[in-house]
């Protein structure tokens, strides 16, 4: 149920965003969203330092875990075949441009996409 109702907010959120942000005037678009982060504020002011060391354990068991996977895969480079695939992996994370900006300027200055349609297919 909450992948469903995750799936279903993301759905009618860029929907709400494309159109709000093509039709609306630029002052009620900054008027609509500036309450967004003085509202994380504020929540942020009240957060509860108990509830916050709650974790703290299973952090310390992550970062020793973190530190042994780390271990293994250097032990990798003794097998070609595994440590190029890894070493081929980082690069294209590292060197292949990923920016949802580009895409966004490319589709609507270049192809004429409006913003409701970039919702459209931010869904798909």
């Amino acid at each position: 149920m909450c992948q469903i109702s995750t799936s279903a907010g993301f759905i009618v959120g860029s929907l709400i965003a494309g159109y709000v942000n093509q039709s609306g005037h630029s002052r009620w678009i900054f008027i609509i969203y500036t309450p967004l982060p003085i509202m994380v504020f504020i929540s942020a002011m009240f957060l509860n330092k108990k509830l916050d060391t709650i974790g703290a354990e299973d952090m310390k068991s992550f970062w020793f875990n973190l530190k042994k996977i780390g271990k293994d895969l250097l032990k990798t480079r003794h097998f070609p075949e595994i440590f190029q695939v890894i070493v081929l992996l980082v690069l294209m994370d590292v060197l292949e441009p990923n920016y949802p900006d580009f895409m966004l300027y490319y589709n609507q200055n270049v192809r004429g996409i409006t913003k409701v349609q970039d919702g459209y297919l931010q869904i798909v």
